[in-house]
């Protein structure tokens, strides 16, 4: 299944000559309210790899998330865009990837990856603009660049590099996350699993901020509301489509940060079971565009059947069946 992305709000590559070498099928959602930001994506196709690692080298992305296996019951869900320990050392069109750590767990898979650009993209490279089509374009600070100039040897160096400046080419650490037992169009057989990988997740986001507030010498507020990108770089998410198992992932992390900043009632979510709400009604998820801008006018972000629609609106199709939002709702309540 392929998922259309909505031309008012999509990435667009930086190095590219035309607009057509310019699209990638990503679509990028802050959710400030939630000190969230992702570009949601499709899983990479052989033709489209190098622009893969593009996109996550252009927008300064330090943790990719994986939610699907690049084969599930014969089919091929995605390209085998990353390097692994019996092929460590990958190149993708104008990038090199070396893989420098891999743990294999029962549910997941943790992967450090050194990111670097070769010659070909310098060369090629471009003054970027507009790195993406939405309302607010913000420049963004990479974290998990190589200050050294080298490789990535020097293992978790962080940097600071304006999104609209990245002269210098430096590589870049790249955490990546694999999680290899949730099946398309459905969800994991135990919530704490998919808990403890997002833990996992969310464990080495605070330590690339918080390194990054100490290199930088200055502090990272993500309290605040309206919380850019230059304090609060994106996430990577994508499954297959980037639409179903990505929506889900997506939900509950939000929600559960949400949770934690007391700005969702986690009560009012417990008693959903009861009064026929989001858990119950899938009405939400068979919206067209226009419903869904309707249905938003009247919501405010305070309950996870208006999230979900909040987010459709960014990247149509999100959580594809009843069965990934109730699972969202159990997970989350616990």
């Amino acid at each position: 299944m392929c998922c259309l992305v909505n031309d008012q709000n999509r990435i667009k590559l930086q190095s590219a000559s035309s607009e057509h070498e310019a699209y990638i099928n990503a679509s990028p959602l802050e959710l400030p309210f939630a000190k969230r930001n992702y570009i949601l994506t499709q899983g990479p196709l052989p033709n489209t790899t190098g622009d893969f690692w593009q996109m996550i080298y252009e927008q300064n992305v330090s943790i990719c998330i994986m939610l699907s296996k690049v084969m599930e019951k014969s089919f091929v869900k995605c390209h085998s865009y990353f390097p692994h320990k019996d092929s460590p050392k990958s190149k993708f069109d104008r990038f090199e990837c070396l893989l420098e750590h891999e743990e294999i767990r029962p549910n997941y898979i943790i992967r450090r990856i050194c990111l670097k650009p070769l010659d070909s993209f310098k060369q090629n490279k471009k003054t970027a603009t507009n790195n993406f089509v939405t309302p607010s374009n913000s420049p963004t600070k990479s974290v998990g660049s190589d200050e050294s100039g080298g490789g990535c040897e020097g293992g978790e160096n962080i940097g600071t590099s304006n999104l609209l400046d990245n002269s210098e080419d430096k590589s870049r650490i790249i955490h990546h996350f694999q999680f290899t037992t949730w099946p398309d169009f459905g969800v994991p057989e135990d919530t704490d699993q998919f808990l403890e990988f997002l833990e996992e997740v969310r464990r080495t986001r605070e330590m690339l901020l918080t390194t990054s507030t100490q290199n930088q010498k200055e502090i990272i507020s993500l309290e605040a509301e309206g919380s850019s990108q230059s304090n609060n770089p994106p996430i990577v998410c994508h499954c297959s489509a980037g639409i179903g198992r990505t929506g889900t992932f997506v939900i509950v992390d939000s929600v559960l940060s949400m949770i934690e900043m007391n700005r969702i009632n986690k009560q009012n979510l417990l008693n959903l079971e009861n009064n026929n709400g989001a858990t119950n009604n899938s009405q939400i998820l068979t919206l067209n565009k226009e419903e869904v801008a309707k249905h938003q006018q009247k919501q405010n972000l305070n309950s996870l059947e208006s999230l979900v629609v909040f987010i459709r609106k960014h990247r149509m199709g999100l959580i594809q069946t009843p069965q990934q939002l109730r699972f969202c709702w159990k997970t989350i309540v616990g």
